[in-house]
C-alpha cells in the first residue's frame, strides 16, 4: 500500500481520508534477522484489543534533521527533535510554554474538527515528522476518545467525543495517540527489536492477561495457564505474528526509517524502547479481555473490582502511562497560554 505524505489543509476532509492497508512490502534488514512487522488493527492508546502503538524519535541519523518552518511554525529545538517524549516530560511548564506558544497561538480561535486537523497539523511540524506521520481520521469508534492503529498507521479521534471534549482534552488525547507513534515506530526502528519484536505484543500481551485471570485462559485456551507448554505459547505467538505479516503496512514504517533513520540498540534511545517493549508486552485490555467477543467467547463476568484493578495496571503501565504523563503535560501548557491569552 502506499501513504500519501500527509497534505493538511484548513479543509479537515483531506485529514479524514485514509488509503486502504497494504499487505506486503519489501524492507532493508536493518540488522541480521530483524524485519518489519506488526500487529493486527492495533489500537494502541486506549486499552483496546486493538491499542497499536509507539515511541520517541531520533536515531543515528544518516544527516541532519529536516525541520518544518512552514505555516507560521518554528523551527523545533534540537531537544525536541531529538527525543521529543523525553524532553516533553522532562521539561517544566513554563519553560516548555514558550517552544508550543507560536503552535497554540494558531488554535485559540478554532473548534471540533477545524482545532484537531489544524493542532494534527502543528503537531507533526513542530516534532519533525513532515511526510512520515499517521494519517489522521475522524470517525465514530467503538472506544472512548481515540486509538492509534500501529498495524495501519493511522490515528482514528472518535467523532462522537470529538465535539463534546474541550479544546484542551482533545489536544491531550492527540499527543497521547502520537506518543504511541512515537514509542511504535522506535521499537520497530531499533537493531535486535524491529517489527518481528513490536508485533509479537498482542499475543505476549493476551498471554500476560490469561497467567493472571484463569478463567479467562480457560475461555480462550481450554486450559489453566499452568497447564500451557512452552510449545503451545510458542506457536500462538508464532500463529498470531504470521497472521499480522500480511496485513502490516510495511511502506509507513520504511519512511519513518528513511527519514529518521536506524536506532542503536545501546543507545540511550534503543534502551527506552526496549522498556517500552517490556511493558507493551505485559499491556492490559480494559474493554474486551483477550478480543473474546471478536472469536466467538463469551466475556466472562467479572465484579467490578476486578475491572478496577485492571484499569489500574493499564493505566500505571510504563508504555500507557508515558502517554497519560505527556498528554497530560501538553494539557497543562495549553490551559497556561489560554489563561495568558484571554
Amino acid at each position: 500500500m502506499q501513504i500519501k505524505n500527509i497534505n493538511f489543509t484548513s479543509n479537515t476532509q483531506n485529514i479524514i481520508e485514509v488509503s486502504p492497508p497494504v499487505k506486503r512490502g519489501v524492507l532493508d534488514d536493518n540488522a541480521k534477522g530483524d524485519s518489519f512487522v506488526s500487529s493486527n488493527k492495533t489500537k494502541i492508546g486506549l486499552g483496546v484489543a486493538t491499542l497499536g502503538l509507539v515511541t520517541a524519535l531520533v536515531f543515528l541519523l544518516k544527516g541532519k534533521l529536516n525541520v518544518a518552518k512552514t505555516n507560521g511554525i518554528k523551527e523545533a529545538s534540537a531537544e525536541l527533535l531529538a527525543n521529543p517524549i523525553k524532553h516533553i516530560i522532562d521539561t517544566p511548564e513554563d519553560k516548555l510554554l514558550p517552544e508550543f506558544q507560536d503552535m497554540f497561538s494558531k488554535l485559540k480561535d478554532l473548534k471540533g474538527k477545524d482545532f484537531v486537523g489544524k493542532a494534527y497539523e502543528s503537531m507533526v511540524k513542530k516534532m519533525g515528522y513532515e511526510g512520515c506521520a499517521p494519517r489522521l481520521k475522524i470517525e465514530p469508534l467503538d472506544v472512548d476518545n481515540a486509538c492509534f492503529e500501529g498495524t495501519h498507521g493511522v490515528i482514528t479521534f472518535n467523532e462522537n467525543k470529538l465535539g463534546k471534549n474541550t479544546n484542551e482534552e482533545n489536544l491531550s488525547i492527540m499527543f497521547h495517540e502520537f506518543t504511541h507513534f512515537i514509542q511504535a515506530s522506535d521499537i520497530i526502528r531499533t537493531k535486535k527489536l524491529g517489527a518481528d519484536k513490536y508485533m509479537e505484543w498482542i499475543p505476549k500481551s493476551n498471554l500476560y492477561q490469561a497467567s493472571n485471570d484463569e478463567e479467562l485462559c480457560n475461555v480462550k485456551f481450554k486450559k489453566p495457564y499452568d497447564k500451557l507448554s512452552k510449545d503451545e505459547i510458542d506457536n500462538y505467538v508464532s500463529e498470531c505474528v504470521n497472521e499480522l505479516k500480511q496485513v502490516f503496512n510495511y511502506s509507513f514504517y520504511q519512511k519513518i526509517i528513511d527519514k529518521k533513520g536506524i536506532i542503536a540498540s545501546n543507545s540511550d534511545l534503543g534502551k527506552q524502547a526496549n522498556k517500552y517493549l517490556e511493558a507493551l508486552n505485559q499491556t492490559i485490555n480494559t474493554s474486551a479481555p483477550l478480543n473474546a467477543e471478536k472469536e466467538g467467547y463469551r466475556i466472562v463476568a467479572h465484579p467490578l473490582e476486578f475491572y478496577s484493578k485492571l484499569y489500574d495496571d493499564y493505566a500505571t503501565n510504563h508504555f500507557e502511562a508515558t502517554a497519560f504523563t505527556l498528554g497530560n503535560k501538553i494539557k497543562k501548557i495549553f490551559d497556561m497560554f489560554s489563561a495568558q491569552n484571554k
